[in-house]
């Protein structure tokens, strides 16, 4: 099949989770011989390029205006449309809210779209002042958005949740029939484990020691992560036990540097910034436990490869997390800002390595049902089901 695949996250602009579903979906279908064609925004001066099966086109927006979105949104039907006229496709996959559908239909063709979390979600449990939900058009908690995600989601032929929780949201909000909602869980690469020495320079680029060492990925300048939330707890952790935390991600990390300069914590904590995905793996092997605080998570794509890493993981109770997680076996669910319970979990762990080995085991185990591949083969069969009903 001919797929137009719309997303505003692609390499080399990857955020989080959606950018990464995209990467490696497209990856997948077009391995199976699928010619796909992604449309993303040139956020960082990319060309246009074409590998076996995998055309990307990055879509011009002037980085210097503001509204990078909209942008998008207005060029996008134009490019589709030259896109058809030359490959005829078969098929749009929207990914997440990549397109307004002010325009309902760009192109006389199925869509199918993917939604990782409600809008109305990210709102719910979001602490934006109620001005910047107005004036911040370009962040998902702005009033406008539940708009759009209405008008995508009531434009969709078929709609594919990557979580029951996700397919849940969409059916209660928007009143959707569950029979037009797949459910199709993300994937994780299943890889080695790196060897001593690359585990080594590692080590050595971030001063690591032999101290125990607690894991956050995501993205720093977002509070529904739950970073704060984590902050609080570990100062109570280092009243017992001398831990290093390791903070991964990108975003402005000015105010919460101030907040751990205001815990007096400052000598224990790690920034990495963004970093790419091979440091990434390493750092998921080199520590003891994976944190994940976070307040809501559509799927929570860190919590896989954290397991993957054979890692215990300590995550909160909301989302999609209890559907990949189960307590006091992967790791310890705990509730969502409850600091006494989250520096209890961390200190339990830390006390019990024959518990942290169990888990570990269990979460090497797991971690094999979820495979790229699984879900593009899911995907595939959403694809054929609806270009046979259209």
């Amino acid at each position: 099949m001919r797929i137009a695949f719309v997303t505003f996250e692609y390499p080399p602009h990857i955020i989080g989770g959606a950018g990464i579903y995209a990467k490696n979906l497209t990856a997948e279908l077009a391995k199976q011989g699928h010619q796909i064609i992604v449309f993303t925004p040139n956020q960082k001066n990319c060309y246009s390029k074409i590998t076996e099966n995998l055309q990307i086109k990055y879509v011009k927006i002037n980085p210097n205006l503001p509204f990078k979105s909209l942008q998008f949104w207005l060029r996008l039907p134009e490019e589709l449309r030259k896109a058809d006229k030359k490959n005829c496709l078969d098929l749009i996959h929207f990914n997440s809210l990549s397109y307004w559908f002010i325009e309902k239909r760009p192109l006389n063709r199925p869509q199918i779209l993917t939604i990782h979390h409600s809008i109305k979600d990210a709102i719910i449990n979001s602490n934006s002042n109620f001005i910047s939900k107005f004036t911040q058009i370009e962040k998902e908690d702005n009033i406008i958005l539940p708009l759009i995600e209405e008008r995508a989601i009531k434009s969709a032929d078929r709609i594919i949740a990557v979580s029951e929780f996700t397919k849940k949201s969409i059916i209660k909000y928007y009143n959707i029939p569950e029979y037009n909602i797949d459910t199709v869980y993300n994937g994780v690469i299943n890889e080695k484990q790196n060897n001593a020495e690359e585990l080594k320079i590692i080590k050595n680029k971030y001063l690591l020691d032999d101290r125990p060492k607690l894991l956050f990925v995501g993205r720093i300048n977002d509070p529904r992560k739950g970073l704060n939330f984590l902050l609080k707890s570990y100062k109570k952790v280092l009243q017992d036990k001398d831990v290093i935390l390791i903070i991964v991600g990108q975003g402005d990390n000015t105010k919460i540097k101030k907040y751990i300069s205001s815990l007096k914590i400052d000598k224990n904590i790690i920034f990495t910034g963004a970093i790419d995905d091979d440091t990434l793996k390493i750092l998921y092997q080199l520590i003891d436990i994976y944190i994940c605080p976070s307040q809501l998570e559509g799927f929570g794509l860190t919590i896989l490869e954290a397991m993957t890493a054979g890692k215990p993981i300590i995550a909160t109770k909301v989302g999609s997390i209890p559907e990949i997680m189960e307590n006091e076996k992967n790791g310890l669910l705990i509730e969502y800002n409850d600091v006494d319970e989250l520096s209890d979990a961390i200190l339990n762990l830390l006390n019990d390595q024959s518990l942290r080995e169990t888990m570990s085991t269990n979460n090497l185990e797991n971690s094999k049902k979820y495979s790229w591949l699984k879900t593009a083969t899911i995907t595939e069969k959403i694809y054929e089901n609806l270009k046979i009903a259209k």
